[in-house]
C-alpha cells in the first residue's frame, strides 16, 4: 500500500481509510502490521523511539509532556508507564492531526505544515486540525488564508488528548517539501489575495531587489553596510528594499513583486515561496556549517538560484561572514 502524495488518511473505528482516487479501507487487525511497513513514514508524526503501539490501534503520540492516542479503544492507564505529568485528557470525537519536526519553526511551517493544513481543509473544512501554534507568524499566516482560529486546537504541554476519529496527510521528508505541496500553498493565496506567480522578467521599470539584514547573531553578515553601499551605488537600476521585519501581509506582498532575493542563510529565505518565478535568489551560505534547503526550495519553485560559500567565524562561534563584493558582481 502507498501512503504517499496528497492522500488523506482517516482512522476510524479502529479502521484506516485513505483518500485519493481511490478508497481503500484497512481492518484494524493489518493497522500495526502497516505501521510497521511504513515506518518511516509515520515516525515523522510519532517520532523515532517514543511510540507505543496497544491492541489494533496505531499509536500513541509523545512530544515534551504532550500525549495523543489514536483510536476508541486506548487504556489511558498505561500513560502512567509514561510518566505522565498532567492528569488532563480530554477525549475529542473528530480531529486533523499536523505535526511535523521542527514545524513551529518558520521556513518548516510555511512549506511543510501549511500545505496539509490546506489538504485537510480543503477536504473537510468542518474538521478543527491540531497544529503547532504561536501568536507570531503563524496566527498571522492562518489569518491571511482565511483559517478561522476557532477551527484549530493549539497543541500545548498540559494535556492528553484521546481522538476517536482522526484525519492526517503524508508529511513532506524535512527539509524537503514538494514542488505540489509548495504550489498548493501559492494557489491558495492567489486565490485569497490576488497574487501573481507567473514568471517575472526584467522589463526596462525599475526592477525591486530585496536584502534581507538578518540581525541575529548567528550568520550575521559583518559588513552589511558595505554590500547595501555597493548595491545601491553600482545597480542603481534597481530599487534595493532592506528587509528586517514587516507583518506577515506586507511580506507576502513584497517578495511577490521582488526580482531579486540576496540573503544569509536562514529563515528570511522561506519568504521566496511568494516570489514569482524565475526570481533570482543569491544565499550567502557558511562554509562550517552548509544546508542545502533552501536550494531545494529554489529548484522546487522554479527560481534563478545562486549561493556564495563563505568562509566564517566557525560553527561553534556563530558561523558570522564577510562577503567579497567582486563574488556578488558575478552573480548579479
Amino acid at each position: 500500500m502507498n501512503i504517499s502524495g496528497e492522500n488523506i488518511i482517516i482512522h476510524k473505528d479502529n479502521n484506516i481509510y485513505i483518500y485519493n482516487f481511490d478508497t481503500i479501507k484497512i481492518t484494524g487487525e493489518k493497522i500495526i502490521e502497516m505501521y510497521n511497513n511504513h515506518h518511516n513514514t509515520f515516525k515523522n508524526y510519532f517520532g523515532e523511539h517514543e511510540t507505543l503501539t496497544y491492541y489494533d490501534l496505531l499509536t500513541i503520540y509523545k512530544r515534551t509532556n504532550v500525549f495523543v492516542a489514536f483510536g476508541n479503544i486506548v487504556n489511558f492507564s498505561l500513560l502512567s508507564k509514561l510518566k505522565l505529568t498532567s492528569p488532563n485528557v480530554y477525549e475529542i470525537q473528530k480531529c486533523g492531526f499536523v505535526q511535523s519536526i521542527w514545524g513551529e519553526n518558520y521556513y518548516h511551517f510555511l512549506t511543510e505544515e501549511l500545505p496539509n493544513i490546506i489538504k485537510l481543509k480543503n477536504h473537510d473544512s468542518s474538521i478543527p486540525l491540531m497544529i503547532n501554534y504561536n501568536d507570531k507568524y503563524i496566527k498571522d499566516i492562518l489569518s491571511i488564508c482565511k483559517f478561522p482560529e476557532s477551527s484549530f486546537i493549539k497543541r500545548d504541554d498540559s494535556n492528553c488528548f484521546k481522538i476517536k476519529e482522526f484525519y492526517f496527510t503524508n508529511m513532506a521528508i524535512s527539509g524537503k517539501p514538494s514542488r505540489d505541496e509548495l504550489l498548493l500553498v501559492q494557489k491558495h493565496l492567489e486565490t485569497i489575495l490576488g497574487l501573481d506567480f507567473t514568471p517575472i522578467h526584467i522589463q526596462s521599470l525599475k526592477p525591486i531587489g530585496i536584502y534581507i539584514k538578518r540581525n541575529e547573531h548567528e550568520r550575521r553578515v559583518l559588513n552589511n553596510n558595505e554590500i547595501i553601499n555597493h548595491l545601491k551605488e553600482k545597480y542603481s537600476n534597481i530599487e534595493w528594499i532592506i528587509f528586517e521585519s514587516m507583518n506577515m501581509l506586507e511580506t507576502i506582498k513584497l517578495f511577490n513583486i521582488a526580482s531579486f532575493v540576496i540573503a544569509p542563510h536562514g529563515a528570511g529565505l522561506t519568504n521566496m515561496l511568494f516570489c514569482r518565478e524565475s526570481t533570482r535568489i543569491i544565499e550567502f551560505m557558511p562554509f562550517s556549517d552548509p544546508n542545502e534547503c533552501y536550494n531545494h526550495l529554489a529548484q522546487m519553485l522554479n527560481h534563478k538560484y545562486n549561493c556564495i560559500v563563505c568562509e566564517d567565524s566557525g560553527k561553534m562561534n556563530g558561523k558570522q561572514m564577510s562577503i567579497k563584493m567582486e563574488y556578488l558582481d558575478k552573480l548579479i
